[in-house]
Formats: structure tokens, C-alpha cells, sequence
């Protein structure tokens, strides 16, 4: 059975316009959104945290910079990404690695963690679960991801209904504690996403 996601909306949002690389602004993301969940994660602040599916690690080296997430580490797949990060960041290139989330000899890695983000990822798999399935009971888990009822956010996925319906399906492992629904213009697009804050099932 699908989850009724519940959101408070607030279409007032502006952004401030990024001029650095630590601020770079990525689809999808800005700081506001990053405020919000370093809100969410506020009891967390000493805990262990790993951004799956980190991209160029703007999230990371925000919320280690800018909110003293000191134990937060990222881990993506794509190495070009990594090193470009670690290129840009000489000093924190301690904070990410490139590594396959499903490789068997990381799943001891995955039970280190208190705090798990998956931001704008997991609706671009077509088993999102697969990813929530290797996350240990009881952990905290943070899910960024578009609201699949905007026809033009999601105009771009070649299901959007058959997407929603697996997504849904996926997050009902979560049992969720907040959910928020942010606008955000990009290029001129009012885009929506929701931030999910809850524990594995």
C-alpha cells in the first residue's frame, strides 16, 4: 500500500544565487533545502553520517562546513565525480570515496553509519527499495526526491505514474517523521521535491 505523504508547502522560498563552488547550486538542491535538512538532522550533529549517491559532494561539504557535521561522509560510484571534488577540496578529501554501495565487503561499512541521505538519487533506479533494503532497522534516513504529482518536474521520467508507484512502494520502509514539500525555481521551472525524515522499518 502507497503511503500518504503529508508536506507542508511553502511556495515563498527564494534562493540566493550561488558565486563559489561550495555553493554551487545543483537541480534540484539549494542551501534552503540543505538548511532543512540540517535541521531535521539537528540531534544528529555527532552521529555518523553517509550521503549515498553523492555526486560532486555539495551536500557533504556544506553540512561539514557550514553545520559541523563532522562525521559525515560521502560514497558515489563514479570516480570522475570524486576526484573532482577532492581536486576542488584538497583538505577534505578525507570526507568521500568511490565505492559500490552493493559491493558484498561494504556491507560492514553500511552498519558504521547512524544516518543515511539519499538526495535526488533514488528516483532515477527503477527498484528504489534496493537501496532502502540494505539500510540496518532502526537507522535514521533522509530521502530527497521530486514531487511525482507535478506533471512538468517530472516530465522528463518516461513513467511518471509507474515511477510514483515504486518510489512509494520503496519508501514504505521508512517510517517517516517529517515531510516537507519545497518549491524551487530553476531556470524558470517552479520545481517541487519533497524531504523525507524518518527510521528503517
Amino acid at each position: 500500500m502507497a503511503i500518504a505523504l503529508k508536506h507542508n508547502l511553502d511556495s515563498s522560498i527564494t534562493l540566493n544565487r550561488p558565486k563559489t563552488y561550495k555553493e554551487k547550486q545543483l537541480t534540484h538542491s539549494s542551501r534552503d533545502v540543505w538548511n532543512t535538512i540540517a535541521r531535521v538532522l539537528g540531534n544528529h550533529v555527532d552521529s555518523s553520517i553517509l550521503q549515498v549517491n553523492c555526486g560532486l559532494s555539495y551536500l557533504v561539504d556544506y553540512l561539514y562546513d557550514h553545520h559541523s557535521f563532522k562525521r559525515i561522509r560521502g560514497i558515489d560510484l563514479r570516480q570522475d565525480l570524486i576526484q573532482t571534488y577532492q581536486k576542488e577540496n584538497p583538505k577534505h578529501t578525507h570526507l568521500v570515496w568511490a565505492d559500490n554501495f552493493f559491493r558484498s565487503s561494504f556491507e560492514t561499512k553500511i552498519n558504521d553509519f547512524d544516518v543515511y541521505i539519499f538526495s535526488s538519487c533514488l528516483e532515477y533506479y527503477e527498484d528504489p527499495s534496493l537501496f532502502l533494503n540494505r539500510i540496518p532497522k532502526g537507522k535514521t534516513v533522509v530521502i530527497c526526491y521530486p514531487n511525482f504529482d507535478d506533471g512538468l518536474v517530472c516530465s522528463f521520467f518516461e513513467s511518471k505514474d509507474s515511477m510514483k508507484k515504486k518510489f512509494e512502494s520503496s519508501v514504505n520502509q521508512i517510517e517517516i517523521q517529517e515531510s516537507i514539500l519545497y518549491s524551487i525555481p530553476e531556470f524558470l521551472i517552479d520545481q517541487k521535491i519533497f524531504i523525507l525524515f524518518g527510521t528503517k522499518k
